[in-house]
């Protein structure tokens, strides 16, 4: 059946009658009106829907209206690329999140979309839950390069999710461990290296940021460039070392998912502008706040691999390297409050891992997940494509058309992607220097 069809006819006379949509036990559909979202382009694994419902008491005749999002398995997806894609596990993790861990954070200021209905059943997965776009909340266009405003509200709700989840974890290990055998890795779980197709193209794509140091380099001295960049002062060397380590991107984003103690603690897994939804605060002060959504991908492991992933895809240079420390130390602040207001402790008390020192050591070591993640998923955010699911579909290793494909990713964003991509690479070779962090 047609998904349209499906959430008109089936999906929502069902929450009705069930009585997840309204209070009113004796209410109908009046109206219901879905379209499909992502057609901006915007990347999404599963298939998503808006869906507005009108209902009215039978009884009573007083309407009511509910705005919500439907997230369902893409249809007609093959089976390899169902069980590939890990897409039974993704709805599993999301509806762990809602069903037994975003309730343990209600005491803090942590805005996620209300859940009302999941359906688990392999190969016919769904989700609903409220749009809170109804709620004033909205993605930030474009996503790649966020305002300095919108970095630091997304930071500080990270640096929450990470403090409480710290927290649960101090005070109620047998729980939290409990919650976190329950959550399974979505990517990076797999040896793929050398034989799958996006593994491929992460491992051509890791070189664009170091060649185009280089090219820099060759053309600041022959005086094409009037004024040297700041990407001259990484050396060959560093360049060599770091190319060495991101030999094989996807083995190292898996060794760098196994978390490590102490710091290990629940992440978002994809926290990216994509999901993540600003608003105005109530106050006078019209600063804005951020919730975050989308908890397919939640894991246990580094919380590096959430900020390293954020800063790097969904952060401009211009923004990042200005005003760096004010945003590290935002989400950094807010951890250790969110961690000691569950802990009951104060700062002083915590242990020396909690330091801003001992994170900012974490960050160096994990900023080259965020490169090795953006060199070949940044292309896509600056250019989107209108159906990412279908693009990757048609592509296979034996197509005729792979190095073609290569070739246009390594291009995708020009100039634009190519000075990002540098300029991480410099902040890597900064940090480094700073922390004394070295490539393991």
């Amino acid at each position: 059946m047609d998904p349209v069809e499906f959430i008109k006819c089936e999906l929502m006379p069902k929450l009705v009658s069930d009585g997840k949509l309204s209070f009113d036990s004796d209410v109908a559909i009046k109206s219901c009106e879905v379209s499909k979202l992502g057609e901006d382009g915007t990347y999404m694994r599963t298939q998503c829907y808006r869906a507005k419902v009108e209902l009215f008491g039978v009884k009573s005749g007083l309407s009511e209206k509910v705005c919500l999002v439907i997230k369902l398995t893409p249809q007609n997806l093959p089976l390899e690329f169902y069980h590939g894609g890990k897409y039974g596990q993704l709805f599993e993790n999301e509806y762990i999140t809602y069903n037994t861990i975003l309730p343990l954070l209600k005491d803090l200021d942590i805005f996620y979309p209300r859940y009302f209905f999941s359906n688990r059943m392999a190969q016919e997965e769904v989700i609903v839950l409220n749009d809170f776009t109804a709620d004033g909340w909205s993605v930030a266009k474009p996503v790649t390069n966020l305002s300095l405003e919108n970095i630091l509200a997304a930071v500080k709700l990270l640096g929450k999710f990470h403090g409480y989840s710290y927290g649960i974890k101090e005070t109620n290990p047998e729980l939290f461990n409990e919650i976190r055998k329950q959550l399974k890795l979505t990517s990076f779980n797999e040896d793929t290296t050398g034989n799958d197709v996006w593994d491929i193209m992460m491992i051509k794509s890791i070189r664009r940021g170091t060649n185009s140091i280089r090219e820099t380099k060759v053309a600041a001295r022959n005086d094409v460039m009037k004024a040297l960049g700041e990407e001259m002062e990484v050396p060959e060397d560093f360049l060599m070392a770091f190319e060495k380590y991101l030999e094989h991107p996807m083995k190292v984003q898996r060794v760098l998912n196994e978390p490590t103690e102490p710091l290990g603690v629940l992440c978002h897994g994809d926290f990216l502008s994509n999901n993540i939804a600003f608003k105005k605060s109530a106050g006078d002060d019209d600063i804005p706040i951020a919730m975050m959504f989308d908890f397919q991908t939640l894991r246990y492991t580094s919380p590096m691999v959430d900020l390293a992933t954020f800063m790097a895809n969904s952060t401009g240079v211009d923004v990042r390297s200005s005003h760096f420390d004010d945003i590290f130390r935002s989400y950094h602040t807010e951890l250790v409050k969110a961690l000691c207001e569950k802990w009951n402790k104060n700062e002083d008390e915590l242990p020396s891992h909690y330091s801003y020192g001992n994170f900012l050591k974490e960050y160096a070591k994990y900023l080259p997940f965020g490169y090795s993640i953006a060199a070949s998923f940044m292309p896509i955010l600056h250019c989107p494509v209108q159906d990412p699911i279908a693009e990757m579909m048609q592509y296979t290793t034996e197509s005729e058309n792979f190095n073609e494909m290569i070739e246009k990713a390594l291009t995708i964003g020009g100039e634009i992607v190519n000075r990002e991509l540098r300029s991480l690479i410099l902040d890597i070779y900064r940090l480094h220097k700073i922390t004394d962090v070295t490539f393991e």
